[in-house]
Order: structure tokens, then C-alpha cells, then sequence
């Protein structure tokens, strides 16, 4: 187990339990003077050391919106940890994502597994070779929940970095068009309503899409 504020094992770190609100910065090494993004963290309550280049205000922004210090600072060792290990080229996965709307409130399923185990996200998966992405989402809801969907109008294409490959994330509308939404695969589900997308901590990806949800219709 690392014994620093080091970005890994961080949950475990005896230091990173005793702040909370540091994003990794390294035992024995002083803050350096002329960082940019420390007055950014400063400003938002956190603390930041400088030494990692590829951690940068937009990143802090996307973390720190509606999370907690804890959720927001262990996300955010998740990428310096990705930074740190990325491998170029990054292989690219093609998903689909839907976006199952009942009225004012849509449908999110809880994550069981991974580095991101208990974070949330629209349900849907990976786009297999000769497949439609309406096509593909189709099939996903079909085995992750038991429900057949009716596809709707198509949102975004999210782009992400995770920390072994680079996400592309087709999202759209959706509707129960038959079946109970039955997890088979997730841990747990809910509605949330639109104006409350922010209770729960979502996935990188997923978050970036949320701005759009109350714009569209």
C-alpha cells in the first residue's frame, strides 16, 4: 500500500484519510510555486500540489460540479492515476447509451463492479461490428434489463478518457416499450428527475451528458 498522497490505493492511504480534499499530491515534495491550476483548486476549497501537468481546470470543473470532496477527490485520482499509465495509442470503444424518460424523470442504473463500483450511469453497452447503434441499444436494454425500448431522438456523442481506452458514447432518448426494467446485471436502479440529475455520482463520461437532458426534449 502506498503511504503518500500518490493517487492510488488512496482509499487506504492513512494521509488521504486525513484530508480529504487532496487531489494527489506527493509526500516530501514542495508545491511548486508558479503552478496555474493551484489558484483554480484554491478557489473551490482544494488542495493541489502542481505536479501533475495533465490534471487541468476543465477537468477540476467536471469533477468538483455537484459532488462531494470525497467522491470528487477519489474520481479525480482515478485520472492522474490513467495520466500516469496512459499508453498511446489509446484504443477507441464504441457505446451506446440510453436515456429512458418517463415525464419529467429518467431512468439510472448503479454500477457493480470496477474502479468505478456504486457510480451511475444511463444504462446500454458496447456497439457490436455490423450493428445500428439504435440497434445495439436495443439489444443492451433487452439483456441488461428485460425491457424492450423504443429508440429515440439521438442526444450527443460523448467523448471520454478513461484510463485504458477512449469512450464514444452515442446516447439518445428512449422509452419503455414493453417489460418491468429488471436488473440483470446492475446493483441497484432508480428514477431521478430531471431537475435532481445531481444526487448521484455519476460516471465521467455520463456526467458530461447531463447539461443536455434539460435542454432537450
Amino acid at each position: 500500500m502506498m503511504t503518500g498522497y500518490c493517487g492510488i490505493n488512496c482509499e487506504n492511504c492513512g494521509n488521504y484519510l486525513k484530508n480529504a480534499n487532496c487531489l494527489g499530491c506527493r509526500v516530501d515534495q514542495e508545491m511548486i510555486s508558479d503552478c496555474d491550476i493551484r489558484d483554480c483548486c484554491k478557489e473551490k476549497g482544494v488542495e493541489y500540489c502542481g505536479l501533475c501537468p495533465d490534471f487541468s481546470c476543465e477537468k477540476i470543473e467536471m469533477f468538483y460540479s455537484g459532488r462531494s470532496q470525497y467522491t470528487y477527490a477519489k474520481a479525480a485520482m482515478i485520472e492522474m492515476k490513467a495520466a500516469m499509465e496512459k499508453k498511446d495509442p489509446q484504443k477507441t470503444v464504441k457505446v451506446v447509451a440510453a436515456v429512458i424518460r418517463d415525464g419529467d424523470r429518467v431512468f439510472a442504473t448503479q454500477r457493480g463492479y470496477g474502479d468505478y463500483k456504486d457510480w451511475w450511469e444511463f444504462p446500454g453497452g458496447k456497439v457490436e461490428e455490423g450493428e445500428m447503434p439504435q440497434q445495439a441499444l436495443v439489444r443492451e436494454i433487452r439483456e441488461e434489463l428485460d425491457t424492450q425500448i423504443a429508440v429515440g431522438d439521438f442526444i450527443a456523442c460523448i467523448e471520454h478518457d478513461y484510463p485504458e481506452f477512449h469512450l464514444s458514447m452515442n446516447c439518445y432518448w428512449a422509452a419503455v416499450a414493453s417489460g418491468d426494467l429488471t436488473l440483470l446485471e446492475h446493483e441497484s436502479s432508480k428514477w431521478i428527475p430531471l431537475d435532481d440529475l445531481d444526487s448521484v455520482d455519476w460516471l465521467p463520461a455520463d456526467r458530461k451528458l447531463l447539461p443536455l437532458l434539460n435542454t432537450d426534449t
